[in-house]
């Protein structure tokens, strides 16, 4: 322990024992005036419950003492203490000046003044104890939002060496691969092309995990007929078709709604084949929508786990395709479910979304049709 930290070690000490030991005395006090009353009433009000108030406040130094509270914490409790017996002990002081001007007498000078400041005490540690939990939960807030702010820096470094270190010579191989004559060992080229283009999608998916983190941008009122119908466009389909059965708006961030889709159908397209058929609609209690595909569905035994970042039964899936999409979903406080489809396929039902309306202009360029497929 340096020279700085005993001194504050000694702060701390001295401040708990002070307001220990002022309790443990204004308790000691009402005790023996409790004993001296005459009748049962003045002996439990004006001796028994100050004792108890007392007492409490000699508790509550012990206790601040071996809390989790940091030293500055103690010396700001030791001083709501202090700050609360100076300013009810004024007040008893005027009580006693306004019994000595209206000729009246309700207690005893310095017992009222005694009363008052043990009042005065127990307020204090109160307040004190609240400023304290204040203080503390603040400080932690502080110490995530830095310590977020540093991750994701370093998620951004990460991003960087993925997005130049590893693809550009993801880039050269590629080139030169097409320099290769296609008919010799044609077996070998494309079991390299696959690679190449495994490792590339791969790299976007890492990519996606490290700068989107787990947050989402400032969200609006968005259709999910349009922002579905734009990630389809960005998916490679071959000969599937999009269904869409709901002019529903949510309140999201577009661009990470539109991943979302974008993922969502990636995986339908990879398990279900290069026709199946996905479906995006409303669910029936109106709580959020769904997507679904007439594939060969999801094992009841695996529906938890593909969303495990990793976990992919595909033989060139990268496995973080259905882990972002639960990023996703919980960065908007939105909740989702696998299951499976009326037909047998998989279907994912998204919940918790909140409804919405949108301008005028979205509402007149969609009103042409609730169901829209596009192939």
């Amino acid at each position: 322990m340096n020279s700085s930290d005993a001194r504050s070690h000694h702060r701390r000490h001295l401040i708990c024992g002070a307001v220990s030991g002022s309790g443990t005395l204004l308790a000691v006090l009402h005790l023996v005036h409790a004993l001296s009353e005459n009748t049962p009433f003045a002996f439990l009000i004006g001796g028994v419950f100050p004792f108890v108030i007392a007492l409490a406040v000699a508790v509550g130094g012990y206790l601040i003492w071996n809390s989790d509270f940091p030293d500055f914490v103690i010396l700001r409790i030791g001083g709501w203490v202090g700050l609360g017996m100076g300013l009810l002990g004024l007040f008893g002081s005027g009580a006693i000046v306004f019994e000595y001007t209206e000729g009246v007498r309700l207690l005893e000078e310095g017992y009222l003044i005694l009363t008052f400041i043990t009042f005065g005490a127990a307020t204090g540690l109160l307040l004190g104890w609240y400023d304290a939990r204040r203080q503390v939960l603040t400080a932690h807030l502080k110490n995530k939002q830095r310590e977020l702010e540093e991750q994701n820096e370093r998620l951004e470094g990460f991003a960087h060496v993925i997005s130049h270190d590893l693809r550009n010579p993801l880039n050269v191989a590629t080139g030169r691969l097409e320099f290769i004559d296609a008919n010799e060992h044609s077996e070998h080229i494309k079991a390299i092309s696959r690679a190449h283009d495994r490792m590339d999608n791969l790299i976007e998916d890492v990519l996606t995990l490290a700068r989107q983190g787990q947050t989402v941008g400032a969200t609006e009122p968005v259709s999910l007929e349009q922002i579905a119908s734009q990630a389809w466009t960005h998916v490679t389909t071959e000969d599937a078709s999009l269904e869409i059965e709901t002019d529903m708006k949510v309140e999201a961030d577009a661009s990470r709604l539109q991943q979302l889709f974008e993922n969502l159908f990636r995986n339908a397209i990879e398990h279900g084949g290069d026709n199946v058929t996905v479906h995006v609609g409303a669910l029936d209690d109106t709580t959020g929508f769904y997507i679904t595909d007439d594939g060969p569905g999801i094992p009841a035994g695996e529906r938890e786990q593909i969303f495990e970042y990793g976990y992919s039964t595909a033989s060139d899936g990268t496995g973080l395709g259905l882990g972002i999409v639960q990023q996703i979903v919980q960065a908007h406080g939105w909740t989702i479910t696998a299951t499976q489809a009326v037909d047998g396929g998989a279907k994912f039902e998204i919940r918790d979304v909140q409804h919405t309306t949108v301008d005028q202009e979205w509402e007149t360029s969609t009103s042409e049709g609730v169901s829209a497929t596009i192939d």
